[in-house]
């Protein structure tokens, strides 16, 4: 097209070269040359519109739509440089424009979706197009996993809605979002290797969390050895902490894990437990002893009435 373009600007401008007969000036439906260097001008009328026709000697030229009325602003221009290659600058431009496509909807239109299987779009950086751009991925347009658009930047993309209205949000809806690689940073350019990093505090009604560490159900297990309470003592008085549980210094330094920590806890407190249903035991058994201790004296006070009651008689006959 962009050589069909040029061979007919060229064509007319050779043409002209050779009129050198030509009236300057225009007349109705003319084709009119005011000097061999200047450019072909097509008319339509006195006062209307004009094509003129531009072509220089290192083989680039232009085609320009020319408004004579409204200060004689150019419309639109099309150009080739000496190597053929196409260019275009509109000044003016009402209607839509199609890329293969015959009836476009839209000011700029493309193929529809469904008429192509490579991943078609628009590129800047034509080596790897892919890279960089915007584009509808590979694949048959078929249902249930139709193909999506990919947007793609190599050295990055910054997303910056503003602040001052209020809608400068970036709004994601349909299913949601999914992250499938890398990590995510709120409030923070350091993820420090996680998958997920907040500068700041959160707030969720429900978080759920699934470790691969085993459950502290072991500390029921019959051949569980329990810390004694004496060795819990030592090891607090020696190094002001719980057995097993991280210090001060290394929560401070290395933060904690949720579902590890989770563990911890829960095999103290069911250590706790175990401590409990020991001291109930013995409490208990030492309750018993009591009662028995109780049954006993209560046996020997009955006694020692009896014996009380018998020795009173033997008082009151020796009398007599």
């Amino acid at each position: 097209m962009k050589k069909a373009f040029f061979v007919l600007g060229m064509s007319l401008v050779f043409t002209a070269g050779k009129a050198q007969t030509l009236q300057n000036g225009y007349d109705n439906n003319r084709v009119v040359q005011t000097a061999p260097s200047a450019p072909i001008v097509i008319k339509a009328g006195s006062g209307g519109h004009a094509l003129q026709i531009w072509g220089r000697e290192d083989g680039s030229g232009f085609l320009e739509f020319y408004d004579n009325q409204g200060g004689g602003a150019p419309r639109s221009i099309f150009g080739f440089d000496s190597g053929l290659n196409f260019s275009a600058t509109y000044h003016k431009f009402s209607g839509n424009i199609g890329l293969d496509v015959s009836n476009p909807g839209a000011k700029l239109s493309f193929r529809n979706v469904n008429e192509a299987i490579a991943p078609e779009g628009i590129t800047w950086f034509n080596p790897a197009p892919l890279d960089y751009g915007i584009h509808r991925t590979a694949g048959d347009w078929s249902p249930p996993n139709y193909q999506q658009l990919r947007l793609s930047w190599d050295t990055g993309i910054l997303m910056d809605p503003g602040k001052h209205y209020g809608k400068c949000y970036v709004d994601i809806q349909g299913n949601g979002l999914r992250i499938t690689s890398g990590s995510l940073g709120v409030g923070t350019t350091d993820t420090k290797g996680y998958k997920l990093a907040v500068a700041g505090d959160m707030i969720a009604e429900s978080i759920k969390v699934k470790i691969a560490s085993t459950w502290p159900d072991f500390v029921f297990a019959k051949d569980y050895k329990l810390p004694t309470l004496k060795d819990i003592e030592d090891h607090i008085k020696g190094k002001g902490y719980l057995q097993g549980i991280p210090s001060a210094a290394e929560v401070k330094a290395n933060g904690i894990d949720l579902g590890e920590m989770n563990a911890k806890l829960l095999q103290k407190i069911e250590e706790l437990t175990l401590y409990l249903i020991e001291q109930n035991r013995q409490l208990v058994s030492q309750q018993k002893a009591v009662e028995l201790d109780r049954s006993q004296l209560q046996l020997q006070q009955e006694q020692i009435n009896n014996l009380q009651q018998e020795l009173n008689i033997i008082k009151a006959l020796n009398k007599n």
